[in-house]
């Protein structure tokens, strides 16, 4: 399970992904213009949007299911935002601290180990939370949207889960599994909340 839970939250893995190429910087040989960047930012989304529909449309979800699909996608992403404030909250906390130490970095002062730890200690426990939430986001959510899909469409989400997985060294996946692997990274990403809409108004004609 824990290695199942690794694979959490990567972004257009159902594809291979588009990575956008490093930039070189300001005034650097090779550095793209405004309009450049612009234009590059365009077709990453557009390749992103690509790769979306084509792992979503074999669904080939119905206006119903397209309506609460995005209900979903809008209650995943507050009850998420609600983490970050949480741990907004939590960082707060420690802000005089931060500063001083900062301050003292600037001095040329040796941070102390402390320090160090505090911090180091304080995004583990950040880490390990938002990673637990996020799990409970996914599978409350993900189980509740279930009984919406029919059999062959979860026939589909499965079968499609896996051979993604398998492509990441990950040979098993239990179909709740493979669900809830389809549901995050394809159902409650920012692609869905838009091109769902789209779907909804193509599904309807």
């Amino acid at each position: 399970m824990k290695r199942w839970w690794m694979v959490l939250g990567l972004l257009l893995v159902f594809g291979n992904g588009f990575a956008q190429p490093p930039d070189p910087g300001p005034g650097k040989e090779g550095a793209p213009s405004a309009p450049q960047t612009a234009e590059i930012e365009s077709l990453l989304l557009a390749l992103a949007e690509i790769n979306w529909l084509n792992n979503v449309n074999p669904l080939k979800l119905t206006p119903e299911q397209c309506d609460k699909l995005m209900d979903a996608n809008q209650r995943a992403k507050k009850r998420l935002e609600q983490i970050f404030q949480e741990e907004a909250k939590e960082l707060l906390t420690h802000k005089e601290t931060i500063r001083k130490m900062r301050d003292e970095a600037r001095e040329g002062k040796a941070v102390p180990k402390s320090f160090i730890d505090q911090m180091a200690e304080l995004e583990k426990k950040s880490t390990q939370r938002r990673l637990q939430l996020r799990v409970e986001v996914v599978r409350g959510i993900g189980n509740e949207l279930k009984p919406i899909f029919t059999k062959e469409q979860m026939e589909y989400i499965h079968k499609r889960s896996r051979e993604v997985l398998k492509e990441m060294k990950i040979e098993k996946a239990e179909d709740d599994q493979a669900y809830w692997f389809f549901f995050e990274n394809l159902l409650l990403t920012d692609a869905a909340a838009v091109l769902l809409k789209e779907l909804k108004t193509r599904a309807a004609k």
